[in-house]
């Protein structure tokens, strides 16, 4: 299985820096990291970086960075055009395990076109899209979301939305737009959104994989996916079958120090058997 990763940063070297060393002990070496144009100049131009590197869009702001995102997987598509799944991830997601390569293989079986954990449980409300049914000249009746921090596409979908023009398209509509705005539309961010509604739209299938609430914790598969939108994981969030982590945002967090402890274990364990 081979997977393509688009990583979206903005600053804080050490902390990226760990997050793709991550990506590469447990994901592969297929990554494209891209920068908010923001920092570019300031910082993304100049950083040494172990991936390739493009310069994103201006966005400068802590949420929505759906036209960087999509501008991403769309140079992702071009620089890995072969992948069987794609993933967008974040600077504050961190990969521990490989295991969740048996939930994508699953998904491929089942027909899932977008896999990631649940933005809310339940759901508060039904979101409508109008600006992209008008874009897409198309009515949506069907809404999904998941949490943006962490999305598995299936290449059969992100193919599908390149052949329709979608990312252009998206990136042309929205080109007045900033700090995350988004017509018609007062969520989070329009990503968590617009890429599980056009997956089921299209004719895939849209599966999480766990789920955070606010009153009553953890449910579903979240000892190996425990992924939510905040509080920032602690020591009993570390679960021993872990797969990824979200959110995880400082170098002496319990959960780096204890990850990037199993990827040296790792390392020195295949350098032993070459040896």
């Amino acid at each position: 299985m081979k997977i393509a990763t688009i990583l979206s940063v903005h600053g804080d070297t050490e902390i990226v820096l760990d997050t793709i060393d991550a990506l590469k002990t447990w994901v592969g070496d297929d990554i494209l990291t891209i920068v908010d144009g923001a920092s570019w100049h300031s910082w993304g131009k100049d950083v040494k970086l172990p991936t390739k590197k493009i310069e994103g869009v201006q966005h400068g702001c802590a949420q929505a960075p759906y036209r960087n995102m999509a501008y991403g997987l769309m140079h992702l598509l071009d620089n890995y055009p072969d992948a069987d799944w794609y993933l967008y991830t974040e600077y504050d997601t961190l990969f521990v395990g490989d295991s969740f390569k048996e939930d994508l293989k699953i998904a491929e079986e089942e027909g899932v076109w977008c896999l990631g954990n649940l933005m809310r449980a339940p759901p508060i409300r039904q979101v409508k899209l109008p600006f992209i049914e008008a874009m897409l000249k198309t009515e949506i009746k069907v809404h999904k979301a998941l949490l943006g921090c962490c999305m598995f596409y299936n290449a059969k979908f992100l193919h599908l939305l390149k052949s329709m023009n979608f990312f252009d398209s998206l990136l042309s509509w929205t080109n007045g737009f900033d700090k995350g705005f988004f017509p018609q539309f007062d969520e989070y961010d329009v990503s968590e959104h617009l890429y599980p509604t056009l997956a089921a739209h299209l004719g895939g299938k849209v599966k999480h994989m766990a789920w955070w609430n606010d009153m009553f914790g953890w449910a579903g598969n979240f000892k190996r996916y425990p992924m939510r939108f905040r509080p920032p994981l602690g020591e009993h969030d570390y679960f021993p079958e872990a797969s990824i982590l979200h959110p995880v945002k400082e170098m002496g967090s319990y959960c780096r120090i204890l990850a990037k402890a199993a990827r040296r274990r790792k390392k020195c364990s295949v350098t032993n058997q070459l040896s």
